[in-house]
């Protein structure tokens, strides 16, 4: 007890396991972590969410023998490259990547507090997102057709998992740090109602209009230009 007589409480201990990093079949990942909504970081970002789960990366322990433990990631036995020794049993840390090299790609976050795993989507390193706009659209397909693929081309062989992969339903959705590397853009929505399409375009302006009487910045993704086209 504590005391002004209270029952004695004890705080949980923190967790701060590394995340399983997993580089294909998305399904898995989501069916680990079951996330309602996930986000999507450009390579290297240095959103606070990213660098804690890369600091953990980083920090993760290194077993006893100095040798790095391999790690189921999608399916596949791999090794974690993070801030472990490189298998010589030596710690050099020159040899090691930095905190900022790592997770270099489109990264998949769940949008929760702490993720127990998280997606990173091979081939989209920033290096080359960085050459043109071609890169980085092809980068963006190559996640897409990953995260979006038949359901049945990304589930593993349990039966009882198959049975609930027509039902999965998650939302995914860009992190600020990817909204701010394209900024042109073109969006059509196709109605066979005029007057729906037209109720949406005066609702955006006039939504546009309050928060810019009220000195509020609009989301960083906000349609300049809104029309109607017959």
């Amino acid at each position: 007890r504590d005391g002004r007589g209270g029952r004695q409480t004890q705080r949980r201990p923190r967790d701060v396991s590394a995340p399983e990093v997993f580089t294909e079949n998305f399904y898995l990942m989501h069916r680990k972590c079951q996330a309602a909504r996930y986000k999507v970081h450009m390579p290297g970002c240095e959103c606070p969410k990213i660098s804690s789960h890369r600091l953990l990366l980083k920090n993760a322990p290194l077993p006893q023998g100095g040798r790095k433990e391999e790690q189921v990631i999608g399916g596949d036995r791999e090794v974690i490259e993070g801030g472990l020794s490189h298998g010589n049993g030596s710690n050099d840390n020159d040899a090691m990547p930095s905190p900022k090299d790592m997770l270099d790609g489109l990264v998949v976050l769940p949008d929760i507090k702490r993720a127990n795993a998280i997606y990173l989507c091979l081939g989209t390193e920033m290096e080359r997102l960085s050459k043109s706009s071609q890169e980085r659209l092809e980068a963006e397909l190559k996640l897409k057709s990953e995260v979006f693929s038949t359901k049945s081309e990304n589930v593993n062989s349990s039966e009882d998992y198959k049975s609930t992969a027509a039902q999965i339903v998650f939302k995914m959705s860009c992190a600020i740090c990817l909204l701010r590397c394209e900024p042109n853009g073109f969006v059509c929505v196709s109605s066979p109602s005029v007057r729906s399409v037209e109720m949406a375009r005066d609702m955006a302006r006039r939504r546009a209009t309050e928060k810019k009487a009220n000195d509020r910045n609009l989301h960083p993704d906000h349609c300049d230009y809104i029309c109607v086209l017959p």
